[in-house]
Order: C-alpha cells, then structure tokens, then sequence
C-alpha cells in the first residue's frame, strides 16, 4: 500500500470511535458531543472533527410528548499533501 492510503486509514482508525461515541450522546435528551483529530508530517497534513448534538425541545429534562425534538450532525476532513488537498463535509439536521 502507498503511504497515502496508509495515512488516511491510520486517520480512519483514529475517527471511528468518535463516530460510535457520538450515536450514544444523540440517544440521550439534550446533550452533544465533540471530537477533532489532527495529524501532520512530512507529506502533508490532515484533520477531523466530528460534532452532534440532540434535544428533546424543551430544555427541561422531561421529554416532548409531541416529538418536538431535534438533532444535529456534521463532520469534515481536510488534507494536504504533495499532491494536492481536499476537503469532506457531511451536515444533517432535523428538527
């Protein structure tokens, strides 16, 4: 394998338990979660965050009887190397 390919599963790997952590803080009311993972080198650089957040509507604890809930979700990547540089982006939000 090239060192690229490498790198972006080492990168990969780091994110997937962020990724897990984040479906269990949207299953409980109004709380979030956070994660960011920054990696550089000689070839290049590379970073991911992950956010979501979740809410019941009320703030107050006791849930919404009329699913007036929301949620929120994004990540992104960014990269840089010899060779070039990208950027990935994944937003959802329902309300």
């Amino acid at each position: 394998m090239k060192r690229t390919t490498l790198r972006r599963l080492a990168i990969a790997a780091l994110a997937a338990p962020a990724i897990v952590l984040s479906a269990q803080s949207i299953a409980m009311a109004d709380s979030g979660y956070a994660a960011e993972a920054t990696a550089a080198g000689p070839n290049g650089a590379t970073s991911y965050g992950v956010f979501a957040a979740a809410g019941d509507g009320h703030g107050d604890g006791k849930g919404d009887k009329n699913g007036g809930g929301w949620s929120f979700y994004h990540k992104h990547a960014d990269f840089a190397g010899p060779k070039g540089a990208g950027t990935y982006s994944v937003t959802s939000v329902a309300d």
